[in-house]
């Protein structure tokens, strides 16, 4: 049976990175964020899986809060202050599921010195980590997301510590790009024995093992 994956991802300088997986020899189903996917058994119609983060504005002291709604398009920081953290708040949500699945999110931290983004232990647990990409699963009930728990209520978690980036304060910016991406996936729990054997038998990110 072919079985397919979509990623989804946030970007803090870069815009939405998307990309549409191979055929896997597991079942995984995700989809755009904002858009209806169905596949497979783990996903329909009625799936909510989403991946957004709150816009941003600029305070009178410069410094970026939270502002109004929400965007899965990624935001660009200029004019960073030293010292001064950036609200950042990227969130996964999922609701309606057909069948029990595995909720994973890797980060590819790329900001280089001065910006430190820390994931919330809180709410996921690190898996595995190569060069600048770092696996995690969410923490409730070590990662796996039950359907029938998510039928009326969606499994909404943040996934950033404070809810920010914090900036050093000697940060100086510098001549490259940097930037942080956050890319949600679902893997279907049938047949594997926990968070590590879904992630690993899947496959998704070339390298990127879990309990390595």
């Amino acid at each position: 049976m072919k079985k397919k994956t979509l990623t989804v991802a946030i970007a803090l300088v870069l815009v939405v990175a998307l990309a549409v997986g191979a055929t896997w020899a597991l079942l995984t189903d995700s989809k755009e964020i904002t858009n209806t996917f169905s596949a497979g058994k783990v996903t329909d119609e009625n799936t909510q899986f989403t991946l957004v983060e709150s816009n941003v504005v600029k305070d009178s002291t410069g410094a970026y809060v939270k502002g109004e709604g929400t965007t899965n398009a990624g935001i660009k920081y200029e004019d960073v202050l030293p010292g001064t953290p950036i609200f950042k708040d990227p969130t996964v949500s999922v609701k309606g599921l057909v069948a029990d699945a595995y909720l994973f999110v890797v980060v590819t931290d790329s900001t280089g010195a001065g910006l430190t983004a820390t994931v919330d232990t809180a709410n996921w647990t690190k898996l595995g980590e190569k060069g600048n990409q770092t696996l995690y699963a969410v923490k409730a009930n070590n990662g796996l997301v039950k359907a029938a728990d998510v039928v009326e209520n969606a499994l909404t978690t943040t996934i950033l510590a404070g809810n920010q980036v914090a900036v050093a304060d000697d940060y100086t910016g510098g001549a490259a790009a940097t930037s942080i991406t956050f890319t949600a996936y679902l893997i279907q729990a049938a047949g594997q024995n926990d968070a590590v054997d879904a992630w690993n038998t899947a496959g998704l990110v070339e390298g990127l093992a879990a309990g390595v």
